[in-house]
């Protein structure tokens, strides 16, 4: 067999030498075309609302796609939230867990929140802190919290979302 394949070698060498690779190599997302971007970003469950819609430069696309395979493995935890947004920009993430209320007699008993002060270890907030918090339009805030809900586990419930200065 070892003989057939020293035959074939210089053959096969010659054929492939001048064959350009780089579009079978679509995996390497900072070489691969930006026609293509759109296609790994489903591929790697990024799509839509879970970071696509808000990635607004090639570079951050390319960021989110990369980054999507990690961000899978820990989808429905805080973890995955801040990698998601820290691929499209978002730098300085806090998320604060086991956000609660205190009964102090203002709430009636709707089933929402119970005279004890409800679950609180469900409820979770997040804030993001930007140079410029005024300057995010109302568009980009709707797009996080959807890219929020995205990754948050299924349990949990957002109470809020707030935008501070760095």
């Amino acid at each position: 067999m070892d003989e057939l394949l020293k035959i074939f070698e210089p053959l096969f060498k010659k054929w492939f030498d001048d064959v350009d690779m780089s579009p079978f190599m679509v995996y390497m997302v900072d070489c691969v075309d930006a026609s293509a971007l759109p296609f790994l970003a489903q591929q790697f469950k990024v799509d839509g609302y879970r970071g696509w819609n808000l990635a607004i430069t090639e570079t951050q696309q390319r960021e989110l796609i990369k980054k999507g395979i990690e961000i899978q493995r820990k989808v429905g935890t805080p973890y995955a939230i801040k990698q998601a947004l820290f691929a499209l920009g978002f730098t300085n993430v806090v998320i604060n867990e086991g956000i609660g209320y205190t009964y102090n007699g203002d709430f009636n008993f709707d089933g929402a929140i119970s005279f004890g002060g409800g679950n609180i270890w469900v409820n979770f907030g997040v804030e993001i802190r930007t140079p410029n918090p005024s300057s995010i339009s109302s568009e980009t805030r709707e797009l996080v919290r959807l890219l929020i809900l995205e990754y948050k586990n299924a349990r949990s419930n957002l109470q809020y979302l707030h935008f501070l200065t760095e």
